[in-house]
C-alpha cells in the first residue's frame, strides 16, 4: 500500500488498480478505462469533521456540464451534486457502495468486502491518540477510449478540516492509457502539504461561485 504524508496527515490508497474493459481490444476499438480506488486519511490533529473533496481533469468527458463549466484551466471538483464533499448527495450524506458501476476490479471487490465499507465516503476525526479515518472509494473511467489514442486523467484528493475550516493536504493520482491499449496508474504523488494554490484553488473558488452548490467553506 502506498502512503503518503501532508503536513495534516497521511493518505494511504489501500486499493490503486488499473482496470480495462477489453485488453485484448485491436488498434481502433473501443474501451472503457480507468483506475479503481479505496483511498484513506488520517489526521495527525485534533478535529472532530474531516472530509474529503476531489478535483478531476479529465481528458474529454465531464459528469455534466456544471463540471465542465466551473473548471479551471481542466481542473474541476469532482461531484455530480450540489454537495463539495465527494461522494455524497445533495444533502452531503455519503453514497451507498452499491452506487459504484458494477465492473470493478476484484481488487477493490475484495476490499470492500473485507473492510466493511458500505458507503463511497466517509468522515475522519481525531482526538489524542484515537483517530477514525476519513475515506473515498472512486472508480473514475474514460468509456470512449480508443486503442491507439494516448489518455491520461488525473484527480487531487484534499483532507479539509471542516472544524476549524483548514486544509490538512492533498494528494495526486490518476491513470493513463498507452497507444498499445495499456492501462497503468500514475504515480501516486504528493500534489500540497498544506493549502492549494494556482488551478486547484481557483477550482474550489469557483465551485462557490457556481450557483446552487452548498459552500465549500475555504480558509481566510
Amino acid at each position: 500500500m502506498t502512503t503518503i504524508s501532508t503536513s495534516g496527515g497521511e493518505f494511504e490508497f489501500a486499493v490503486y488498480a488499473p482496470y480495462n474493459s477489453s485488453p485484448d481490444e485491436p488498434v481502433g476499438g473501443r474501451i472503457n478505462v480507468g483506475v479503481d480506488t479505496a483511498l484513506w486519511f488520517r489526521a495527525d490533529r485534533d478535529c472532530d469533521n474531516v472530509r474529503l473533496v476531489q478535483l478531476i481533469r479529465p481528458q474529454g468527458q465531464w459528469i455534466n456540464d456544471r463540471e465542465r463549466e466551473r473548471a479551471a484551466n481542466g481542473w474541476s471538483l469532482d461531484s455530480n451534486s450540489v454537495s463539495p464533499w465527494y461522494g455524497t448527495n445533495d444533502l452531503g450524506a455519503p453514497r451507498p457502495i452499491r452506487d459504484l458501476t458494477p465492473n470493478i476490479t476484484p481488487q477493490l471487490r475484495d476490499w470492500i468486502k473485507q473492510s466493511g465499507v458500505q458507503t463511497l465516503s466517509g468522515a475522519g476525526s481525531r482526538r489524542g491518540k484515537g483517530y477514525q479515518r476519513a475515506w473515498i472509494v472512486d472508480t473514475p473511467r474514460h468509456m470512449a477510449a480508443r486503442v491507439g489514442e494516448l489518455v491520461q486523467v488525473r484527480l487531487v484528493t484534499i483532507a479539509v478540516d471542516v472544524q476549524h475550516s483548514a486544509y490538512l493536504g492533498g494528494v495526486e493520482w490518476g491513470f493513463n492509457l498507452s497507444e498499445a491499449g495499456v492501462v497503468t496508474v500514475a504515480s501516486a504523488k504528493l500534489a500540497f502539504k498544506v493549502n492549494p494554490a494556482g488551478d486547484y484553488l481557483q477550482a474550489l473558488d469557483n465551485w462557490n461561485q457556481q450557483a446552487g452548490n452548498t459552500l465549500l467553506v475555504l480558509p481566510a
